[in-house]
């Protein structure tokens, strides 16, 4: 799928993603700019523009209010395009996939009853199939998933680790 780790850019926020829906989501820009009356988006404006203008469902921005620090310019509240076309990009294919998504995580979180999966319910879950891996190996993709954050992970964590391990693409 990708031809290198590097250029996967569900591991890699310089990756150059996909020209499948940069003339959407430009499109979208412009006319969300000329709604505001500004050549610039802001960090405020980046969930209505996500749900609004591009059709994220929901369930897709529960991460988006952790992210919006990352998408700006250093110390403003500004959103950087490159960025923001860089993450649009992402859920756009998350959104493609969503179906796959969908069964991917109701199978893996079938027992549990919160909407985060911890490590303590992935363990629980390894060995209810009887799978092997070290608790540091499960400790370790839940990390991969969330970027290190946290040591569970939620829906869209779940769907971002699929675009690491190219399941989805």
């Amino acid at each position: 799928m990708f031809e290198k780790y590097n250029d996967n850019p569900f591991s890699n926020d310089k990756a150059r993603v996909g020209d499948q829906f940069n003339t959407l989501i430009i499109e979208k820009y412009l006319q969300y700019c000329s709604t505001a009356n500004s050549d610039e988006l802001l960090e405020s404006h980046l969930i209505p523009f996500l749900r609004d203008k591009l059709g994220i469902p929901s369930k897709l921005l529960s991460n988006a209010e952790n992210t919006r620090g990352k998408l700006v310019y250093h110390n403003t509240s500004i959103l950087d395009p490159k960025k923001l076309f860089w993450y649009a990009n992402l859920l756009l294919i998350l959104q493609e996939n969503l179906s796959y998504i969908d069964q991917a995580w109701e199978l893996l979180t079938d027992s549990v009853t919160s909407d985060q999966l911890s490590l303590e319910e992935l363990v629980k879950l390894q060995h209810k199939i009887n799978d092997n891996s070290t608790y540091q190996t499960m400790k370790d993709m839940i990390l991969l998933a969330t970027d290190g954050e946290r040591i569970s992970m939620n829906f869209v964590d779940f769907a971002m680790l699929l675009g690491k391990l190219e399941e989805i693409g």
